[in-house]
């Protein structure tokens, strides 16, 4: 039975005012909810609303407003747990409520796919492929120029499907390997690993599907309190500092991006997961790159610098791993090839170059990679310019 929509809109936008990321009311976010939760879970976490509480405060709420007593409350609170709608605060007393995306989706779907799980995947895919439907050259062209103004500006860029609007405090942001293994180390106590999402949506309808850069589906690293509650929900393991450095290397060498995701999307609220994901699976740069729309909005805090162009033999690794064409071998021209706009500051193309090409150095900004042209209509281009 479908759940009455005007109280998955409360909700919505309740977990939308926490974080800078919007995620808008369309029918495939919606069947998100719809998959997740029962009508009372969606009543009690509107009761919720955004502000902290103490398990026994959540308690007190439940015990106001429902009529079911202990049966009732582990039923509220054990899918809540479990579908990872409200997460612990810092200071581990307090819960607060989880943001829509990035957030809740991975935490929901980072457990073993059950139906309720794939439901969730599916739906939030669907949305995936509006973002790639709504790509005409028109819109494109509008959310290109959107994004980029708003980039100039140093502010986020304002998108169709994802709203970003308030002043740039956001630490979404690329980490090369070394500042990744900093970060860390800095948590080295405190560290879980989860299957990844982008990963497992490859698999939802094939279950043989062997990612293009032959990565694990266990690559999301959480951090402290939230890290322990997906411990305790079964949706992820503990990770020893020695462990963590091994996977750290393996991803790097595998061409994966590290990105760090901060509550709210604000440095200030601190990282709780460092999200490692490849070209080929993660929905944002795989969507890029397909596309979709772009949602690649990102903090940069260094760029390649070519320090030996001469040693360069056109083998084009670089642009192989690249996630948002920031560097190629154009082997028409005959020569390396840096987008510098496109670069996110990932460090891919200097760990894959074998022959000491580039090296990467400090340069922070904001980046926002342009939507390009959707595949379909790159080759009707190339059909039509050769019937002429």
């Amino acid at each position: 039975m479908s759940l009455p929509q005007d109280k998955v809109l409360q909700l919505l936008e309740i977990m939308n005012s926490i974080s800078d990321s919007k995620m808008p009311a369309k029918p495939p976010i919606i069947g998100c909810f719809e998959a997740a939760m029962c009508e009372n879970t969606l009543d009690f976490l509107i009761l919720v609303g955004k502000e902290p509480h103490t398990l026994p405060e959540l308690r007190a709420i439940y015990d106001e407003n429902f009529d079911a007593g202990d049966e009732g409350w582990d039923e509220i609170w054990g899918e809540i747990f479990e579908m990872g709608f409200l997460i612990p605060a810092a200071d581990e007393v307090h819960y607060i409520m989880t943001p829509m995306f990035p957030g809740w989706i991975e935490f929901s779907c980072a457990g073993e796919m059950n139906e309720k799980r794939k439901a969730i995947l599916r739906s939030f895919l669907d949305f995936w492929k509006i973002l790639k439907d709504s790509n005409t050259p028109a819109v494109r062209k509008l959310m290109n120029r959107r994004g980029m103004k708003k980039c100039e500006k140093s502010e986020p860029y304002i998108a169709t499907y994802v709203t970003l609007n308030e002043p740039i405090t956001s630490e979404h942001r690329t980490h090369t390997y070394h500042s990744a293994f900093e970060l860390l180390e800095q948590h080295k106590d405190e560290l879980v690993i989860a299957p990844c999402i982008c990963r497992r949506h490859r698999l939802l309808d094939d279950e043989d599907y062997e990612c293009l850069q032959h990565t694990a589906l266990e690559a999301c690293i959480a951090i402290g309190p939230v890290g322990k509650q997906m411990v305790a929900n079964g949706t992820a393991r503990p990770l020893a500092w020695e462990e963590a450095v091994e996977v750290l290397a393996r991803l790097q060498k595998q061409g994966c991006v590290h990105t760090a995701f901060h509550y709210s999307n604000k440095m200030e609220d601190g990282v709780f997961a460092l999200c490692n994901c490849c070209k080929d699976c993660c929905l944002m740069y795989s969507g890029y790159q397909e596309g979709s729309l772009s949602q690649v909005f990102i903090k940069a805090y260094h760029t390649p610098k070519i320090v030996n162009l001469d040693a360069c033999t056109g083998c084009n690794l670089c642009g192989k791993y690249c996630p948002t064409d920031g560097i190629w071998y154009d082997r028409e021209a005959g020569e390396l090839v840096f987008n510098y706009e496109n670069c996110i500051g990932c460090g891919q193309c200097v760990t894959q170059c074998r022959f000491g090409v580039q090296e990467m150095v400090e340069d922070v900004r904001n980046v926002f990679v342009q939507t390009k042209a959707r595949p379909d209509e790159v080759e009707a281009e190339a059909a039509e310019a050769s019937e002429q």
